[in-house]
């Protein structure tokens, strides 16, 4: 089935015509194997040259203990540094320990097995917020670890944190970056090569399309985890009562029999 064929109705039509690039749904959208605009959107940023190489969106990492991420870019450069970006409309989704959590899933996808340390790539994790919620009115606030002693020195682990104020609307590269950012209508965007891109999908044809499929997808997205949470739930709760086995459990709930075996082990309700 073609894109083109798709049929958008008016409420979707409005959506995408108000779309910016600090909304998830178009972000993703737009840098979907684009790495040349990623590209120049890092070089602002970090203020450097760079190239790169490898790069992919809604990349999903898990620990050990199954907790998962979904990272909205993840790119690494030809000097092999990582970069992590996010876009967050809300404060309360770049809160520093959320930064952490981040910059630790970077570090545990790229450690391999007999790696030493020093080798860990230098990694950037960089949050660029609609709101300037450092609230000083900086254009960009760097986070760095320190040792405290005689004197305060860099303790220089390489491992980066950004927060870019989507605020900051100065007459500098990175303010014309945000205020694109901020942007809805591609006509009134500073860059061309990021109004051309923005342009496709908001007014050709095929980009409209591609940006409604975007939006089923979220929206399948999430009734789907919505449906597994519910289910998880369900399954606490019978467990917890103690009268049903863990694999009539894993059946009535539509759980695989691992999950549910993990959730009695945690609760400890019924015994393995």
């Amino acid at each position: 089935m073609s894109n083109t064929n798709i049929f958008i109705d008016e409420e979707k039509s409005k959506q995408i015509d108000e779309y910016r690039l600090i909304d998830d749904i178009f972000f993703n959208a737009f840098f979907d194997e684009n790495k040349k605009d990623v590209e120049f959107v890092l070089k602002i940023i970090l203020e450097k040259d760079l190239e790169v190489i490898e790069m992919s969106v809604q990349k999903q990492y898990k620990n050990i203990r199954g907790r998962s991420a979904e990272l909205d870019i993840v790119a690494k450069d030809s000097d092999n540094k990582i970069y992590d970006i996010e876009i967050q409309r809300a404060a309360d989704g770049a809160i520093p320990k959320r930064a952490r959590f981040h910059s630790s899933m970077l570090d545990s996808a790229a450690i391999n097995k007999g790696m030493e340390y020093k080798d860990l790539p230098e990694t950037y994790v960089i949050f660029i917020t609609e709101t300037d919620i450092f609230d000083e009115d900086e254009p960009i606030y760097e986070v760095e670890r320190y040792v405290k002693g005689k004197k305060l020195r860099l303790f220089n682990d390489t491992a980066h944190i950004l927060y870019v104020n989507g605020k900051n609307n100065n007459d500098t590269e990175l303010g014309r970056l945000m205020q694109d950012f901020m942007c809805s209508d591609p006509d009134k965007m500073h860059n061309p090569n990021l109004a051309e891109r923005a342009r496709f999908l908001k007014q050709d044809e095929g980009g409209r399309a591609i940006m409604a499929m975007s939006m089923e997808d979220l929206f399948n997205k999430g009734a789907s985890v919505g449906a597994h949470e519910r289910a998880i739930q369900g399954a606490i709760r019978m467990i917890k009562l103690g009268k049903y086995p863990l694999e009539e459990i894993a059946d009535i709930m539509e759980l695989p029999i691992e999950e549910v075996i993990e959730l009695s082990k945690k609760i400890k309700a019924v015994p393995v």
